[in-house]
Protein backbone atom coordinates (compact mmCIF):
# COMPACT_ATOMS: atom_id res chain seq x y z
CA UNK A 1 0.00 0.00 0.00
CA UNK A 2 0.95 3.55 -0.99
CA UNK A 3 2.23 6.09 1.86
CA UNK A 4 -0.51 8.38 0.53
CA UNK A 5 -2.97 5.48 0.64
CA UNK A 6 -2.16 4.23 4.03
CA UNK A 7 -2.38 7.83 5.27
CA UNK A 8 -5.92 7.97 3.83
CA UNK A 9 -7.07 4.73 5.36
CA UNK A 10 -5.40 5.97 8.71
CA UNK A 11 -6.98 8.95 8.90
CA UNK A 12 -10.34 8.00 8.05
CA UNK A 13 -10.22 5.55 10.52
CA UNK A 14 -9.50 7.93 13.13
CA UNK A 15 -12.14 10.35 11.95
CA UNK A 16 -14.29 7.50 12.36
CA UNK A 17 -13.14 6.73 16.05
CA UNK A 18 -13.48 10.18 17.13
CA UNK A 19 -17.12 10.95 15.76
CA UNK A 20 -18.26 7.53 17.85
CA UNK A 21 -16.25 8.33 21.03
CA UNK A 22 -15.58 11.94 21.30
CA UNK A 23 -14.50 11.96 24.62
CA UNK A 24 -11.18 9.97 22.69
CA UNK A 25 -8.44 12.42 21.62
CA UNK A 26 -7.18 11.54 18.34
CA UNK A 27 -3.76 9.73 18.54
CA UNK A 28 -1.63 12.72 16.82
CA UNK A 29 2.19 13.75 17.46
CA UNK A 30 1.48 16.70 19.78
CA UNK A 31 2.86 19.80 18.59
CA UNK A 32 5.75 19.99 21.00
CA UNK A 33 7.33 16.96 19.59
CA UNK A 34 6.66 18.45 15.62
CA UNK A 35 9.88 19.63 14.22
CA UNK A 36 10.49 23.26 14.57
CA UNK A 37 9.36 24.05 10.91
CA UNK A 38 6.52 21.70 10.81
CA UNK A 39 5.06 23.04 14.53
CA UNK A 40 5.38 27.00 13.54
CA UNK A 41 3.69 26.32 10.54
CA UNK A 42 0.66 24.61 11.71
CA UNK A 43 0.61 26.95 15.20
CA UNK A 44 0.49 29.68 12.30
CA UNK A 45 -2.43 27.85 10.33
CA UNK A 46 -4.55 27.32 13.80
CA UNK A 47 -3.75 31.30 15.38
CA UNK A 48 -5.05 32.48 11.71
CA UNK A 49 -1.17 34.45 11.08
CA UNK A 50 -1.59 37.30 9.34
CA UNK A 51 1.20 36.72 7.29
CA UNK A 52 -0.66 33.24 6.45
CA UNK A 53 -0.17 33.40 2.64
CA UNK A 54 3.46 34.31 2.82
CA UNK A 55 4.59 31.33 5.26
CA UNK A 56 2.13 29.01 2.91
CA UNK A 57 4.15 30.20 -0.23
CA UNK A 58 7.32 29.09 1.47
CA UNK A 59 5.99 25.68 2.89
CA UNK A 60 4.56 25.21 -0.80
CA UNK A 61 8.51 25.20 -1.77
CA UNK A 62 9.43 22.47 0.68
CA UNK A 63 7.77 19.04 -0.49
CA UNK A 64 7.75 17.80 3.34
CA UNK A 65 6.61 20.88 4.96
CA UNK A 66 3.28 20.99 2.05
CA UNK A 67 2.87 16.97 2.80
CA UNK A 68 2.11 17.84 6.52
CA UNK A 69 0.30 20.28 5.65
CA UNK A 70 -2.15 18.95 3.40
CA UNK A 71 -2.57 15.90 5.55
CA UNK A 72 -3.35 18.09 9.10
CA UNK A 73 -6.06 20.04 6.84
CA UNK A 74 -7.08 16.62 5.76
CA UNK A 75 -7.45 15.86 9.70
CA UNK A 76 -8.81 19.08 10.40
CA UNK A 77 -12.05 18.38 7.48
CA UNK A 78 -12.37 15.10 8.57
CA UNK A 79 -12.41 15.79 12.28
CA UNK A 80 -14.91 18.52 11.65
CA UNK A 81 -17.49 16.80 9.08
CA UNK A 82 -20.65 16.06 10.50
CA UNK A 83 -22.39 13.86 8.43
CA UNK A 84 -26.07 14.41 9.87
CA UNK A 85 -25.57 18.01 8.51
CA UNK A 86 -23.58 21.06 10.67
CA UNK A 87 -26.54 22.19 12.40
CA UNK A 88 -24.98 19.96 15.17
CA UNK A 89 -21.88 21.61 14.65
CA UNK A 90 -20.11 24.17 17.25
CA UNK A 91 -19.57 27.37 15.80
CA UNK A 92 -16.00 26.83 16.16
CA UNK A 93 -15.86 23.13 14.54
CA UNK A 94 -17.66 24.84 11.81
CA UNK A 95 -15.55 27.40 10.79
CA UNK A 96 -12.27 24.97 11.28
CA UNK A 97 -14.44 23.15 8.69
CA UNK A 98 -14.59 26.06 6.61
CA UNK A 99 -11.29 26.87 6.88
CA UNK A 100 -9.92 24.07 5.83
CA UNK A 101 -11.85 23.18 2.80
CA UNK A 102 -10.84 26.79 1.53
CA UNK A 103 -6.80 25.94 2.48
CA UNK A 104 -7.38 22.70 0.25
CA UNK A 105 -8.73 24.50 -2.64
CA UNK A 106 -5.99 26.76 -2.39
CA UNK A 107 -3.05 24.33 -2.83
CA UNK A 108 -4.78 22.44 -5.78
CA UNK A 109 -2.64 20.54 -7.06
CA UNK A 110 -0.54 19.79 -3.63
CA UNK A 111 -4.35 18.40 -2.35
CA UNK A 112 -5.41 16.78 -5.06
CA UNK A 113 -4.19 13.67 -4.66
CA UNK A 114 -5.15 12.84 -0.74
CA UNK A 115 -8.50 14.02 -2.18
CA UNK A 116 -8.84 11.93 -4.69
CA UNK A 117 -7.51 8.57 -2.90
CA UNK A 118 -10.08 9.49 -0.40
CA UNK A 119 -12.69 10.05 -2.82
CA UNK A 120 -12.04 6.84 -3.99
CA UNK A 121 -12.62 4.83 -1.04
CA UNK A 122 -14.94 7.31 1.43
CA UNK A 123 -18.39 6.77 2.44
CA UNK A 124 -21.43 8.91 -0.06
CA UNK A 125 -20.77 11.85 2.30
CA UNK A 126 -17.37 12.21 2.47
CA UNK A 127 -17.04 11.18 -0.96
CA UNK A 128 -19.41 13.42 -2.27
CA UNK A 129 -17.14 16.48 -0.24
CA UNK A 130 -13.86 15.63 -1.49
CA UNK A 131 -15.68 15.68 -5.22
CA UNK A 132 -16.99 19.07 -4.59
CA UNK A 133 -13.54 20.35 -3.42
CA UNK A 134 -12.16 19.22 -6.22
CA UNK A 135 -14.36 20.15 -8.43
CA UNK A 136 -13.55 24.06 -7.37
CA UNK A 137 -10.01 22.97 -7.87
CA UNK A 138 -10.65 22.59 -11.63
CA UNK A 139 -7.83 21.72 -13.89
CA UNK A 140 -5.53 20.13 -11.75
CA UNK A 141 -7.87 17.36 -10.18
CA UNK A 142 -8.91 15.99 -14.16
CA UNK A 143 -6.12 13.69 -15.28
CA UNK A 144 -5.62 12.41 -11.37
CA UNK A 145 -9.79 11.71 -10.95
CA UNK A 146 -9.86 9.93 -14.35
CA UNK A 147 -6.90 7.08 -12.94
CA UNK A 148 -9.95 6.32 -10.23
CA UNK A 149 -11.94 4.96 -13.82
CA UNK A 150 -9.28 1.69 -13.38
CA UNK A 151 -9.90 0.79 -9.57
CA UNK A 152 -12.94 -0.42 -7.43
CA UNK A 153 -17.18 -0.11 -8.51
CA UNK A 154 -17.56 3.06 -6.09
CA UNK A 155 -14.09 5.27 -7.50
CA UNK A 156 -15.12 4.43 -11.04
CA UNK A 157 -18.79 5.72 -10.28
CA UNK A 158 -17.71 8.50 -8.45
CA UNK A 159 -14.88 9.64 -11.05
CA UNK A 160 -17.17 9.23 -13.95
CA UNK A 161 -19.62 11.41 -12.46
CA UNK A 162 -16.95 13.93 -11.23
CA UNK A 163 -15.49 14.00 -14.68
CA UNK A 164 -18.00 15.62 -16.42
CA UNK A 165 -18.08 18.71 -14.32
CA UNK A 166 -14.32 19.26 -14.54
CA UNK A 167 -12.86 21.32 -17.13
CA UNK A 168 -10.67 20.60 -19.72
CA UNK A 169 -7.68 18.91 -19.54
CA UNK A 170 -5.59 20.71 -21.69
CA UNK A 171 -3.00 18.87 -23.47
CA UNK A 172 -4.60 15.13 -21.45
CA UNK A 173 -7.76 16.06 -22.58
CA UNK A 174 -7.25 13.52 -25.64
CA UNK A 175 -6.45 10.95 -22.33
CA UNK A 176 -9.62 11.47 -20.83
CA UNK A 177 -11.70 11.28 -23.60
CA UNK A 178 -10.12 7.85 -24.47
CA UNK A 179 -10.81 6.27 -20.46
CA UNK A 180 -14.42 7.72 -20.63
CA UNK A 181 -15.02 6.01 -23.94
CA UNK A 182 -13.70 2.61 -22.82
CA UNK A 183 -15.57 2.87 -19.93
CA UNK A 184 -18.68 3.46 -21.35
CA UNK A 185 -17.83 0.77 -24.24
CA UNK A 186 -16.58 -1.71 -21.42
CA UNK A 187 -17.10 -1.12 -17.96
CA UNK A 188 -19.18 -4.27 -15.94
CA UNK A 189 -21.23 -1.95 -13.87
CA UNK A 190 -24.04 -0.39 -15.39
CA UNK A 191 -23.60 2.90 -13.31
CA UNK A 192 -20.10 3.48 -13.63
CA UNK A 193 -21.12 3.12 -18.21
CA UNK A 194 -24.26 5.42 -17.60
CA UNK A 195 -21.93 7.98 -15.22
CA UNK A 196 -19.50 8.08 -18.57
CA UNK A 197 -22.19 8.98 -21.01
CA UNK A 198 -23.50 11.58 -18.77
CA UNK A 199 -19.60 13.15 -18.41
CA UNK A 200 -18.78 12.43 -22.33
CA UNK A 201 -22.15 14.55 -23.08
CA UNK A 202 -21.11 17.39 -20.93
CA UNK A 203 -17.32 17.23 -22.33
CA UNK A 204 -18.37 17.06 -25.48
CA UNK A 205 -20.32 20.19 -25.25
CA UNK A 206 -16.80 22.42 -24.19
CA UNK A 207 -14.79 20.09 -26.95
CA UNK A 208 -13.28 21.71 -30.04
CA UNK A 209 -15.17 19.19 -32.30
CA UNK A 210 -18.32 16.90 -31.63
CA UNK A 211 -17.52 14.03 -33.82
CA UNK A 212 -15.38 11.85 -31.25
CA UNK A 213 -17.79 12.03 -28.69
CA UNK A 214 -21.34 11.19 -30.90
CA UNK A 215 -19.74 8.42 -32.11
CA UNK A 216 -19.03 7.05 -28.81
CA UNK A 217 -22.47 7.64 -27.55
CA UNK A 218 -23.99 6.52 -31.13
CA UNK A 219 -22.48 2.86 -30.48
CA UNK A 220 -23.50 2.93 -26.99
CA UNK A 221 -27.12 3.58 -27.93
CA UNK A 222 -27.07 1.09 -30.59
CA UNK A 223 -25.00 -1.67 -28.57
CA UNK A 224 -25.97 -1.41 -24.78
CA UNK A 225 -27.70 -4.02 -23.25
CA UNK A 226 -28.74 -1.81 -20.57
CA UNK A 227 -31.98 0.52 -21.04
CA UNK A 228 -30.70 2.98 -18.48
CA UNK A 229 -27.54 3.32 -20.21
CA UNK A 230 -28.88 3.42 -23.58
CA UNK A 231 -31.22 6.61 -21.90
CA UNK A 232 -28.13 8.47 -20.50
CA UNK A 233 -25.93 8.06 -23.73
CA UNK A 234 -29.40 9.87 -25.50
CA UNK A 235 -29.57 12.11 -23.49
CA UNK A 236 -25.78 12.93 -23.73
CA UNK A 237 -26.05 13.19 -27.45
CA UNK A 238 -28.92 15.92 -27.61
CA UNK A 239 -26.55 17.48 -24.93
CA UNK A 240 -24.32 17.79 -28.05
CA UNK A 241 -26.88 19.61 -29.90
CA UNK A 242 -25.36 18.09 -33.33
CA UNK A 243 -28.06 17.18 -35.98
CA UNK A 244 -25.48 14.63 -37.08
CA UNK A 245 -26.83 12.21 -34.06
CA UNK A 246 -30.43 12.19 -35.27
CA UNK A 247 -29.79 8.36 -37.85
CA UNK A 248 -28.31 7.08 -34.64
CA UNK A 249 -31.43 8.47 -32.44
CA UNK A 250 -34.18 7.20 -35.56
CA UNK A 251 -32.22 3.48 -34.79
CA UNK A 252 -32.75 3.79 -30.95
CA UNK A 253 -36.67 4.61 -31.77
CA UNK A 254 -37.15 1.41 -33.64
CA UNK A 255 -35.39 -0.65 -30.87
CA UNK A 256 -37.72 0.94 -28.74
CA UNK A 257 -40.57 0.53 -30.57
CA UNK A 258 -39.83 -3.32 -30.95
CA UNK A 259 -39.10 -3.64 -27.50
CA UNK A 260 -41.83 -1.72 -26.31
CA UNK A 261 -40.32 0.05 -23.99
CA UNK A 262 -42.27 3.19 -23.33
CA UNK A 263 -39.72 5.02 -21.35
CA UNK A 264 -37.26 4.70 -24.34
CA UNK A 265 -39.71 5.70 -27.11
CA UNK A 266 -40.85 8.80 -25.34
CA UNK A 267 -37.04 10.11 -25.02
CA UNK A 268 -36.47 8.98 -28.45
CA UNK A 269 -39.05 11.14 -29.70
CA UNK A 270 -37.93 13.60 -27.63
CA UNK A 271 -34.25 13.79 -28.02
CA UNK A 272 -35.37 13.65 -32.21
CA UNK A 273 -37.54 16.70 -31.88
CA UNK A 274 -34.81 18.61 -29.46
CA UNK A 275 -32.28 18.14 -32.26
CA UNK A 276 -34.38 18.55 -35.56
CA UNK A 277 -36.58 21.19 -34.09
CA UNK A 278 -39.60 19.02 -35.65
CA UNK A 279 -42.91 19.51 -33.19
CA UNK A 280 -44.52 16.37 -34.59
CA UNK A 281 -44.38 13.20 -33.43
CA UNK A 282 -42.92 11.06 -36.37
CA UNK A 283 -42.96 6.76 -36.93
CA UNK A 284 -38.97 5.90 -37.91
CA UNK A 285 -40.32 5.85 -41.27
CA UNK A 286 -41.40 9.50 -41.06
CA UNK A 287 -38.20 10.39 -39.45
CA UNK A 288 -36.01 8.85 -41.90
CA UNK A 289 -37.66 10.85 -44.85
CA UNK A 290 -37.34 14.58 -42.98
CA UNK A 291 -33.54 13.30 -42.38
CA UNK A 292 -33.07 12.41 -45.79
CA UNK A 293 -35.23 15.97 -47.01
CA UNK A 294 -33.07 18.26 -44.49
CA UNK A 295 -29.80 17.76 -44.80
CA UNK A 296 -29.09 13.96 -44.42
CA UNK A 297 -26.03 12.51 -46.41
CA UNK A 298 -27.80 9.27 -47.72
CA UNK A 299 -30.42 7.43 -45.62
CA UNK A 300 -29.90 7.20 -41.69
Amino acid sequence: MSALRTFVVVAMALACSCAAQPAKPAPVRPLAELPESHRALWEAWLARDPDWPSKRARALADPALTEFLVQNLLRVLMGTYDQAGFTTLARERLGSFERARAELIVLDAASVPYLVELMGIADSAMGDLCASILEEIGRPAVVPVTALLGRGNQARMRAADLLGRLPSAGEAEPEVFAALARSLAEDPFWIVRSEAAQSLGQRGTRAAATAPTRAALSAALAADADSGVREAAARALVQLEDPAAIPALIEYLERAMRDSDLRSLQIAQASLRRLSGVQQTLDPAGWRAWWRSNGGLGPP
